[in-house]
């Protein structure tokens, strides 16, 4: 039995069915579910890319959300050439919101030297695939506020419009740079062309955060359009 199977076993060992009925609801994705809790995927993860990453990559058949997953999180921790040659590969397989956010935190090379991502997200950022898309916006959010910050205002009215997962994901990536970049951000939006559901998206995002004073919060909702 390889890698993969013996991975696809332990994932259905440590399936909830409660909560693989309530991730189902809120993960949207095509792929079935098996039902495991994001915490128990990344333990497994480390322990593959401690053992032997490049047979799961092999194997990897792509079956179910988890596995899919446990692919990205897998080749998050390798060397930046490694890492990628098979982007592409998981992206193309990705299928739901969560492939993007719980991976892109966890590229290893990145937390010293992100000059290639960037070039990647440059390169590709005007794509129509969705989830390469939301890859690039929620790259630039993790990795590139407040530094990018100009870059990012220049490019988000050429990518609103290009479905709900990335409409959000630029309305999140904003209410971030809101709160890293608060000057620039606020004359940002006093003036985008930016669709009235993104726009007004990132407005109920920034009133929602902690991180932004009761104050600021009333002064973004005059933003609102109506």
């Amino acid at each position: 039995m390889g890698v993969y199977e013996r991975t696809i076993d332990e994932l259905k060992s440590l399936s909830e069915e409660s909560f693989k009925s309530f991730s189902e609801k809120i993960m949207a994705a095509n792929k079935p579910l098996i039902g495991v809790r994001t915490p128990a995927i990344k333990a497994i993860a480390k322990k593959i890319s401690k053992d032997n990453p490049t047979e799961y990559i092999a194997e990897c058949k792509f079956g179910y959300y988890e596995d899919t997953l446990l692919y990205g999180l897998v080749i998050a921790t390798l060397p930046k050439n490694d890492f990628f040659k098979y982007l592409p590969t998981y992206l193309a397989h990705c299928d739901s919101w969560a492939h993007i956010d719980v991976f892109v935190p966890e590229i290893k090379f990145a937390k010293k030297d992100k000059c290639e991502l960037f070039d990647y997200v440059e390169k590709h950022i005007l794509t129509d695939d969705g989830f390469y898309l939301r890859f690039c916006i929620i790259t630039l959010m993790d990795y590139f506020l407040p530094e990018k910050l100009n870059y990012i205002l220049k490019t988000l009215e050429k990518i609103d419009g290009k479905g709900y997962y990335n409409d959000m994901a630029i309305a999140w990536l904003l209410s971030v740079a809101f709160i890293k970049s608060r000057d620039e951000t606020f004359e940002y939006l006093n003036g985008d062309k930016l669709s009235k559901f993104t726009h007004n998206k990132t407005i109920s995002k920034i009133s929602d955060s902690f991180r932004v004073s009761a104050e600021d919060k009333e002064l973004v909702k005059r933003l609102v359009r109506k």
